[in-house]
């Protein structure tokens, strides 16, 4: 079963056992994420100030910070911490939208546990 802040959600999928939206891979509407915590492997340095598209929340156009000790806020609409346990997945493009950036995260209980960089 896969919750968002205590609401049950369907469409459950895995990334390392932890569960993340299947409408995640769809094309559509999407929220925001901006990264304070240093993110691994930037093929360029400038890239962390950038703001990835994220679609496992809510597809409202919200914003949402990893802060730079690993908690998971969301910024806009409300102001508030999420304390979920799940993986998510941000991603961009780069180079003249030549090259993607994406990566997984998770989350236990709001705390960052892991941040990878998914090699294209």
């Amino acid at each position: 079963m896969l919750y968002y802040d205590g609401v049950e959600k369907v469409g459950t999928i895995y990334f390392d056992g932890v569960p993340i939206r299947k409408e995640a891979m769809e094309m559509g509407m999407f929220d925001l994420l901006r990264c304070d915590y240093p993110l691994p492997d930037l093929p360029d340095s400038r890239l962390q100030m950038w703001s990835f598209q994220i679609k496992d929340f809510e597809y409202q156009m919200n914003h949402y910070l990893i802060t730079r000790d690993g908690s998971l806020r969301e910024e806009l609409p409300k102001s508030r911490f999420l304390k979920i346990t799940r993986a998510i997945r941000f991603y961009t493009t780069y180079a003249d939208d030549s090259s993607w950036l994406e990566y997984h995260a998770i989350f236990e209980r709001g705390r960052l546990k892991s941040i990878v960089r998914e090699k294209e």
